[in-house]
């Protein structure tokens, strides 16, 4: 995936869920990461 394709705020999304996922010793990213991420931007 290329990156530099989606949007400033698509990219910190993705950023952000890649975080949360993280954060939570998750080993892979799943939608919800994504929705909370998007939610709280």
């Amino acid at each position: 995936m290329n990156l530099d394709k989606l949007t400033t705020k698509s990219q910190e999304a993705l950023r952000e869920a890649v975080n949360l996922a993280t954060l939570a010793k998750n080993p892979e990213v799943v939608p919800e990461h994504f929705l909370l991420a998007i939610l709280n931007q």
